[in-house]
């Protein structure tokens, strides 16, 4: 029976036409579909020009798809409805650094923070800003003021460990980045496993399971605990007969709860560290460093290389910091496996990275190290595809032994003498085959070939177009393929 007293619910209105575009745009994003997410936001200014969340999305999606001129414009417009929202004088920021306007910058940022004064990922957008626009000292401090807030905030931490080795404090630079590793890669109390921890394939557990074993017989490091890393070695085998095999070697699947378990938690976590620390002396070989600079100007828009880049120490010291240290965390689906800022951060990286610039001036000293890593490979692959990274200038420099390398004629690095255009998006000229393709098709003027040696070190304008070039190499943990990368500057300095 129905009361017929009771008040009976009204259905709910439909969302308006706006709001129901707008919905379907943030899901749009949210999987990546920039298109169709630029879509349905303009569909719901159709409906409604005077929408503000759909005026700031559609340029935060015009934004991410590497058009900031467009992204500018839609949040202006935006500011115009809603002066006082912080997030998109934060985002019109970000667009005005993405066009090289770094002072117009700093001031959209500082206004977001004078909005929220305790938003920390708004000071750290403030921070950055005035990095880029040469004002160290304030970056610095703003930095500072984030970390106040957030203690162990990791993108303000790395900023500033990259700022403070600009400015010639290695050691806190250091410091901040180890603190960062300790606190994103510690065992006990276990770091809870996010999305990317859990990638693992058949060549990443192979190749961990040879770290171990080389850790255990040959490393000669007295601070390796052997016990602990014993008995990591049968559920590593154990995984490795379970994991993919053939076709499937190198994609990288996630490792289930009970996987990581008999793991004992230790995956992608660290294990052991040989530390690579700064040299006395100088790191470098010695060369008239003038030459190399004029070199790299007379092949525009810049590529030159150098042999004996290290002085042998030094390379020796990479070599061990790499066979020995358990920080190749990144699973590559290529069957190679990376090591990235804060991990990848030594005593002697930071003393190169710091040193780069005062040897080659006119092409290093007004750009500041952006991003370094370490790539272990496989004996056997066709190497990483063609692409451009987000810098100005690239430093690739090679460690392995030539006796590693069966085919001499080849190994190396294929550089492309064709430029990414400025106005695309990261995703397009770094990871997007069929653009980087077409776009070759059109306007590559020839390549350059540079053949794979031991300690040759590679300095090149990081917008040109490059891949690595197939190799072959032994079949033994350490005989791997070891390419170490700094990137220094921002692209649209680097023009």
């Amino acid at each position: 029976m129905v009361d017929s007293n009771a008040t009976q619910e009204r259905p709910a209105a439909p969302p308006a036409p706006a709001d129901r575009h707008h919905a379907l745009g943030l899901e749009a994003m949210n999987r990546r579909r920039l298109d169709a997410a630029i879509g349905h936001f303009t569909a719901a200014l159709a409906c409604d020009p005077r929408h503000v969340p759909s005026l700031a999305n559609l340029a935060s999606a015009l934004q991410s798809a590497g058009r900031p001129a467009e992204a500018l414009d839609g949040f202006d417009r935006a500011l115009l409805l809603a002066p006082g929202h912080p997030g998109i004088h934060h985002n019109r920021g970000n667009a005005l650094l993405a066009l090289g306007r770094a002072g117009e910058a700093v001031d959209a940022q500082a206004r977001a923070s004078a909005l929220a004064p305790g938003e920390v990922r708004f000071l750290h957008a403030w921070g950055l800003a005035l990095e880029r626009a040469d004002r160290l000292e304030e970056a610095e401090d703003r930095l500072r003021a984030a970390l106040a807030l957030a203690p162990g905030h990791a993108p303000s931490s790395a900023a500033l460990a990259l700022l403070r080795l600009a400015r010639g404090d290695a050691e806190e630079a250091l410091s901040l980045w180890r603190a960062q590793a300790a606190r994103a890669r510690r065992v006990d109390p276990p770091v809870p496993y996010g999305t990317v921890d859990r990638l693992a394939n058949r060549s990443r557990i192979r190749h961990d399971l040879e770290q171990f074993r080389w850790l255990l017989s040959a490393s000669g490091d007295p601070a390796v605990d052997r016990a602990a890393i014993e008995r990591l070695v049968p559920p590593y085998e154990a995984l490795l007969r379970v994991m993919p095999d053939g076709d499937e070697t190198r994609r990288p699947v996630a490792l289930t709860d009970p996987m990581l378990a008999a793991l004992g938690h230790r995956y992608n976590r660290a294990i052991h560290r040989l530390e690579a620390p700064a040299v006395a002396g100088d790191p470098f070989s010695p060369r008239d460093w003038g030459r190399v600079e004029a070199a790299y100007h007379a092949d525009a828009p810049g590529i030159v290389w150098v042999d004996d880049f290290l002085e042998e120490a030094a390379l020796r010291s990479l070599r061990r910091f790499c066979f020995g240290s358990t920080i190749f965390h990144h699973v590559k689906h290529g069957g190679y496996v990376g090591s990235y800022l804060p991990e990848v951060a030594c005593g002697l990286l930071a003393q190169i990275a710091a040193e780069l610039p005062r040897r080659l001036p006119s092409v290093i000293r007004h750009h500041r190290l952006r991003q370094m890593w370490i790539y272990k490979y496989d004996g056997q692959m066709e190497g990483i595809g063609t692409h451009a990274d987000a810098a100005a200038v690239n430093v690739n420099f090679w460690l392995t032994p030539d006796e590693a390398n069966l085919d001499p004629s080849c190994g190396g690095l294929v550089i492309h003498r064709c430029e990414a255009p400025l106005d695309w998006s990261f995703q397009r000229f770094n990871a997007d085959e069929d653009a980087i393709a077409a776009h070759l098709a059109r306007h590559d003027a020839g390549s350059l070939k540079v053949d794979y040696r031991s300690n040759r070190a590679i300095i090149f304008h990081s917008d040109l177009f490059h891949a690595t070039d197939r190799f072959s190499f032994r079949d033994r943990y350490e005989d791997r393929r070891l390419n170490v990368t700094m990137l220094f500057g921002d692209r649209a300095d680097g023009r």
